[in-house]
């Protein structure tokens, strides 16, 4: 039995058909060396840029493990920026025959309607939200949520073992240091080969009504308030009457309601009321739990005062996105308990009988 949501460690023949793919792009498509920053990248930034490509057959490749079939993801390169515009996956393959879910013609990928559009998105280890943007998310698309962690010296793994014979190279000469009381010149350190490249997992798959469910939308130059930390006050005292219980649907508390002039993304209470201050700062609001313990965002957090610390979304986006908590979609740190529909085993289902028919 495979589990689907373990933690899958990057092997160089994964990442190998990036790197080929990167090479070819970074030659055939110069205009795609320009970075978000506006510089044209060399190719050792423009390959990390694209990494979590790679992430598209690695998550599937563990997934179908124990199937006479693979995934055929985009490997194209494409003369028009707009004839991108497809599924992450384009069909399966089986004994070295496609089965196409999808067909180019002219300049634009056309979906057979009686296959499954698949998209992978990706997020970095380090980040608390997921966004999707408002006209990706489709309600019968499947959305395969991965979490990656590459090793920030990971590109090392690809470079000779000769590169490591050069830490005399840098020494420090004391014949040309007069006086570095200051501690100005730095000490060089020995490198050492990366210990990995990196790791993957998948957080589920969902359906994009599903995620709506539990997203907030975010319009054009709107900045939203998610949860960063939730405090304890042990010290601080209120007022008899600070406190009113308040209800909200699917267990899930929208502070957007009560301070009206903020955008405020959703977060997930283990109840469907919760006793709340009726003071509504910008930086979140103070609760009341009087239960022996209690759940936010699937962390748990025993009975008293908590003040839930927000901060400002500064997105760059001037589009209309969907923005949750990673927590929320994550079956491994919520042990199973997500609360929309996870649709993994639904989708490899699909999978087998389009492979069977």
């Amino acid at each position: 039995m495979i589990d689907y949501y373990q933690t899958i460690d990057i092997k160089k023949e994964d990442f190998y058909p990036l790197i080929y793919w990167a090479l070819n792009k970074f030659t055939l498509d110069p205009q795609s060396r320009r970075s978000p920053g506006k510089k044209d990248d060399k190719l050792g930034g423009f390959i990390d840029r694209f990494a979590n490509q790679s992430v598209n057959w690695i998550i599937f490749n563990h997934l179908l493990k124990d199937k006479s079939y693979k995934i055929t993801p985009d490997y194209f390169l494409y003369s028009q920026k707009g004839a991108k515009n497809c599924a992450d996956i384009l069909g399966l393959i089986k004994d070295d025959e496609i089965i196409p879910f999808t067909k180019f013609a002219t300049d634009k990928w056309n979906h057979l309607p009686d296959k499954p559009f698949v998209e992978v998105k990706t997020f970095r280890e380090d980040q608390n939200l997921i966004t999707v943007g408002d006209t990706q998310l489709e309600p019968e698309h499947y959305y395969c949520l991965v979490e990656s962690n590459f090793d920030e010296h990971y590109l090392l793994n690809f470079f000779s073992d000769d590169i490591y014979n050069y830490f005399d190279h840098l020494k420090i000469h004391d014949q040309l240091i007069e006086d570095d009381s200051n501690n100005v010149m730095l000490q060089p350190f020995e490198i050492k080969k990366a210990k990995s490249i990196g790791k993957v997992r998948l957080l589920g798959i969902y359906k994009g009504d599903e995620l709506k469910k539990i997203s907030t939308q975010a319009d054009p130059k709107v900045h939203p308030y998610y949860l960063d930390c939730v405090k304890k006050l042990e010290n601080k005292t209120f007022k008899e009457d600070a406190f009113k219980v308040v209800k909200y649907e699917d267990n899930l508390f929208d502070f957007s309601k009560y301070n009206k002039d903020e955008t405020y993304i959703k977060f997930f209470i283990n109840s469907n009321s919760i006793n709340l201050n009726q003071k509504y700062p910008k930086n979140g609001p103070t609760i009341k739990n009087s239960l022996p313990s209690f759940e936010i965002n699937f962390m748990n957090f025993d009975a008293g005062i908590y003040k839930v610390e927000h901060k400002k979304f500064e997105r760059v986006s001037n589009k209309i996105e969907f923005i949750s908590y990673k927590n929320l979609v994550d079956n491994k740190f919520n042990g199973g308990k997500t609360l929309i529909k996870d649709c993994t085993s639904e989708l490899i289902s699909v999978f087998d009988q389009i492979v069977k028919n």
